[in-house]
């Protein structure tokens, strides 16, 4: 994916994370205190937007886990022959308040749906999974063909990820 000039999304490593504020205090704590520890315990890994003129800044992140759904929660008429199977999960997503109506938040969401379909010509990946923080998250989601399973639990294959992907190339 290109993003405007002089931006890019890298691994967190030493960012500054104490600037950071989407405005939703979950997610801000999240970055602040947490997301150390769950790279520490390879439960998810963070990818930050930075730009390079303050390349310690955090402009956006999101984090990504491995995950797995019961085939019977899946809507009607998926038919799959296994218990299970294997998604990714996006577990945040956020922009910091800063960069709001740049497009800079579409552009981490295609990033994710990027890295989605590149690990997914890799290994195997059925969905990319995502728990919406509230409401308000969940319908931004469904804007981008998310399909709800349970509650703010929603899901996008990756079949439909490579056709949102394939529709938007010029």
């Amino acid at each position: 994916m290109k993003w405007p000039e002089g931006y890019r999304v890298e691994p967190l490593a030493a960012h500054d994370r104490s600037l950071f504020s989407c405005g939703k205090p979950t997610l801000d704590h999240y970055l602040k205190t947490q997301v150390g520890q769950d790279r520490k315990r390879d439960l998810a890994r963070c990818f930050v937007l930075v730009h390079f003129g303050a390349p310690l800044e955090i402009l956006g992140f999101y984090t990504l886990s491995s995950a797995s759904v019961k085939s019977s929660t899946l809507p009607s008429p998926t038919r799959l022959p296994y218990t299970e199977v294997p998604c990714l999960l996006l577990g945040r997503l956020a922009r910091d308040q800063s960069v709001r109506g740049t497009g800079l938040g579409r552009g981490l969401l295609l990033h994710v749906l990027f890295e989605t379909a590149r690990l997914a010509s890799e290994m195997g990946i059925y969905a990319l999974l995502v728990d919406a923080l509230d409401d308000e998250a969940a319908q931004y989601y469904q804007k981008w063909d998310f399909t709800v399973l349970e509650g703010n639990r929603l899901f996008l294959t990756v079949k439909d990820i490579r056709a949102t992907l394939h529709s938007l190339e010029p």
